[in-house]
């Protein structure tokens, strides 16, 4: 039978660029390019196995299974595109990360991060990061301090982009003149859920080894709300909180199960498409206000269990601000129905515009950078002399949970 050379020389050229599209593929090394690469391998293996196919039906077939499969490779190189914005930050974080049963993830213990974020040739930050042997974000220890008050929070109290004398709980220390020494358990993505689940797991308890809490501070954004309710693709192993008949706060168990986890866990590694979907359809992680009753009640639980613990203070920082950390637009709107949902419920909330009260007109002097909002040093410094002055004036122990003086506009004052 006479070979269809027509059809045969097709067959070569398009294996010849798809070789070379996959070539080009390692080369440039996109994120997450597992299933474009292996889209072109797998076209260009049946183009090779269509040249040698004896029948032209089974050449035919072939040829259009290569075809769908370099299709996919075009749509996902074409999706790293939109998930990699030309004026997106670019970050390197050499923080290592394991899965945790009760939080979803943690840090691990003993490690020393570099993390650096850069936008083209413009250098935002290159910082070490320090993590003890309880797997926190270390604090510098003051020579003899009195009191003890715990972090809570996510990259904002962690301090992300900062080095670990410019964190918060560093700034907190300072701001006390050593009377006060602190804990962070803040770690990057982390919500209200994985305050209150180490609370009820005692894993403050094993961290403090028996030792008395003085004060509990938790800086909370309204991203929050999203990440309480499980909406975000890095937390699916956290813990999932429903809010029971009595208006409680309940532990049902973690947001999905280890195989689900791991599905998506690939997915997001494979494959560039996915992850287009994930954040541009699925809207995962963006806060609603159906999440307000969970949070409230999250943060009310939260209260009630360090009373009961520990017979100490509990005070909210909260970010009302029209901008998050990730200059997502935002009138502020829902940020402010959440301050009013945490005051109505008893929990006395200080607003972060209380303490800032231009860090909605000039947010670069308190950020880390005009394209990262995360805040900065001078940023800790004021809230952590607020708070100083306003709560850790007075004696450890002295004032119950939640009881923070109020001028009459809402914000703290001196009692």
């Amino acid at each position: 039978m006479e070979p269809h050379r027509g059809t045969t020389a097709r067959a070569r050229i398009a294996a010849g660029v798809i070789g070379a599209t996959f070539f080009m593929a390692i080369v440039v090394r996109f994120p997450g390019a597992t299933l474009l690469g292996t889209s072109l391998l797998f076209a260009m293996l049946l183009v090779v196995a269509a040249m040698r196919a004896k029948r032209r039906t089974r050449e035919h077939r072939l040829l259009a299974l290569a075809s769908v499969l370099l299709s996919l490779s075009i749509v996902e190189a074409g999706a790293w595109f939109p998930n990699h914005p030309t004026d997106e930050p670019r970050v390197t974080d050499t923080t290592q990360v394991v899965d945790d049963p009760d939080l979803g993830y943690r840090p691990l213990p003993n490690q020393m991060a570099q993390t650096e974020e850069t936008a083209g040739r413009r250098e935002h930050f290159r910082t070490e990061y320090r993590i003890d042997g309880n797997g926190l974000r270390w604090t510098p220890e003051p020579p003899a301090s009195n009191c003890r008050a715990l972090f809570f929070s996510d990259s904002y109290t962690f301090g992300w982009g900062l080095p670990d004398d410019a964190t918060l709980p560093a700034a907190f220390v300072a701001a006390t003149g050593g009377r006060y020494a602190a804990v962070n358990f803040s770690f990057g993505g982390y919500g209200p859920h994985q305050m209150l689940r180490a609370i009820e797991t005692d894993r403050i308890d094993r961290v403090l080894h028996g030792g008395g809490v003085d004060l509990v501070v938790y800086q909370g954004i309204v991203n929050h709300l999203g990440r309480a309710a499980g909406r975000v693709p890095w937390g699916l192993g956290g813990p999932k909180y429903v809010v029971d008949g009595e208006g409680k706060a309940r532990y049902v168990g973690p947001f999905h199960r280890a195989a689900y986890r791991m599905l998506v866990r690939i997915l997001r590694d494979i494959s560039q498409l996915y992850r287009f979907i994930e954040h541009g359809w699925i809207e995962t992680g963006r806060p609603k206000a159906e999440d307000l009753p969970l949070y409230v009640a999250i943060l009310k639980r939260v209260e009630a269990e360090i009373a009961r613990h520990y017979g100490s203070r509990f005070v909210i920082v909260f970010w009302d601000t029209q901008l998050d950390a990730w200059s997502t637009i935002d009138d502020g709107s829902l940020a402010r129905a959440t301050l009013q949902q945490l005051r109505a419920a008893g929990l006395r909330p200080i607003a972060i515009t209380s303490i800032i009260p231009d860090i909605d007109a000039n947010r670069p002097a308190y950020a880390i950078s005009d394209l990262d909002l995360h805040p900065n040093q001078a940023a800790n410094e004021r809230i952590a002399e607020e708070l100083a002055r306003t709560v850790a004036a007075q004696p450890c122990g002295s004032v119950a949970p939640g009881a923070v003086n109020r001028r009459a506009d809402g914000s703290p004052a001196l009692p």
